[in-house]
């Protein structure tokens, strides 16, 4: 019981630390991100993470995880269609 407890407090202050890093860097003012080669954009509501770098841009936003949403939905949709195609076209060629 005590190694959950300590587990639970890791987690939570390991939570804090990395949502107070990203308020910080997120509210520092323009003129320095401008000439950092690292900055951070971030908001709660609506929901925005960007991170800059000197060659990537990596964003997740609440428009972000609607996509993947949606296409995760397409794909299952196109791969339960193909595997009830197959199953079909078997049962078929059993029947015959």
């Amino acid at each position: 019981m005590k190694k959950i407890r300590y587990v639970i407090v890791i987690i939570v202050c390991f939570t804090v630390l990395i949502f107070g890093f990203l308020t910080v860097s997120s509210s520092l003012p323009k003129f320095i991100k401008e000439k950092s080669n690292f900055n951070i954009n971030f908001s709660v509501y609506p929901f925005n993470l960007e991170l800059n770098t000197d060659k990537y841009h990596v964003y997740a936003n609440s428009k972000a995880l609607t996509n993947i949403k949606d296409d995760s939905i397409k794909i299952i949709n196109n791969f339960e269609g193909k595997i009830t195609g197959a199953f079909n076209f078997m049962h078929n060629d059993v029947a015959k």
